[in-house]
């Protein structure tokens, strides 16, 4: 067989093929007969795959924020019931536990103070606006209970006079017999 150059090949108008290693390679002609109209029907869908891409980032970054909103507001009103809870199972009045409990679990959020049976028991509900959309609202919940100290039930009605102030004490102090 006799061996042709490749300007012969050219001249008859036959491509020559190109030398490969068992890989299939695409050339710039070689795209389903379009010709270099191949790249136009591309055009655009990167664009289209980013504004997707970032609708996805931030929908999954505000399922964060929100799941990080939740936990933290738990975390509060947790921690304000466990301060409540000491704070009745000392004697404190139920006004002033129900005041420090909502002050730490923060706005929004309400107390209830239960002493009873030698327990002091403080559940803290409070609001969360979550950054997801339609802005749904969820409701996280924070209970303690502590023992009440010795002698804090015998002496609740002193305790409360003690905390009344000096003026109402000395009211309730009967008069020595010297005076008149």
């Amino acid at each position: 067989m006799r061996s042709t150059s490749r300007s012969a090949v050219r001249g008859r108008g036959v491509a020559p093929r190109p030398r490969t290693t068992g890989a299939v390679e695409l050339h710039r002609g070689d795209r389903g007969g379009r010709g270099d109209r191949g790249d136009r029907g591309d055009r655009g869908a990167v664009t289209a795959e980013l504004a997707l891409g970032t609708v996805a980032v931030v929908v999954v970054m505000a399922g964060a924020l929100s799941v990080g909103q939740a936990v933290t507001a738990q975390l509060r009103c947790t921690d304000a019931a466990a301060a409540g809870a000491r704070a009745a199972a000392r004697g404190a009045p139920s006004g002033e536990v129900t005041a420090l409990a909502t002050a730490l679990a923060g706005s929004g959020a309400v107390a209830s103070v239960e002493v009873g049976a030698g327990l002091a028991d403080v559940v803290v509900t409070a609001p969360v606006d979550l950054v997801l959309p339609g802005a749904p609202e969820l409701v996280v919940r924070g209970r303690a209970a502590a023992a009440v100290e010795a002698g804090v039930a015998a002496g609740a009605a002193a305790g409360d006079a003690a905390r009344r102030g000096p003026a109402d004490v000395t009211a309730e102090v009967p008069p020595s017999r010297g005076s008149t």
